[in-house]
Order: C-alpha cells, then sequence, then structure tokens
C-alpha cells in the first residue's frame, strides 16, 4: 500500500455464531452504510482496458447512481513525469 492510499476492509467472524463451521458457504452478509458519504473516489487499475472501466461505471451508476461521477482512472495512469 502507498502512504497516499486510504483503504477500508471489512472482516466478518462467525466465531460463535450459529452455524459458525458447518460446511454450508456464506455468500454475503448485508452492511448498512452510505457510500455517498464514505467513498471519496473509485480509481481504477492503470492497466485495466477501456471494456473493465466501462464495466466499473456501469456497476457504479446501477448501485450507487450518486458515485457514478466519482469513477476516474488511477492516477498512475499517467506517465512519469521524467
Amino acid at each position: 500500500m502507498f502512504a497516499y492510499e486510504q483503504e477500508v476492509r471489512v472482516v466478518l467472524s462467525t466465531e460463535g455464531e450459529a452455524g459458525a463451521g458447518s460446511d454450508q458457504e456464506t455468500l454475503g452478509r448485508m452492511l448498512e452504510w452510505d457510500p455517498e458519504k464514505n467513498v471519496e473516489s473509485i480509481r481504477v487499475h492503470p492497466e485495466a482496458d477501456e471494456a473493465f472501466m466501462e464495466m466499473v461505471k456501469t456497476m457504479v451508476e446501477h448501485y450507487a447512481p450518486v458515485l457514478t461521477g466519482r469513477v476516474a482512472w488511477s492516477d498512475m495512469n499517467a506517465p512519469p513525469p521524467f
């Protein structure tokens, strides 16, 4: 991770919950949060192609339309200044 990056990861521990240790796969959990308040920008990897960028924009527009204008290429996409 670069010093200027700030990242948040959520980890779920099922220890002590009903069904913990079972063979059933957990596909996900609902987490109430407001992306508009918590996501400053969505950056796409500099080596991704245009099709991937369009897919990201489409998904953001569908799931969090307020964030559509916050999707951009990574700043590392630009060539070095030297």
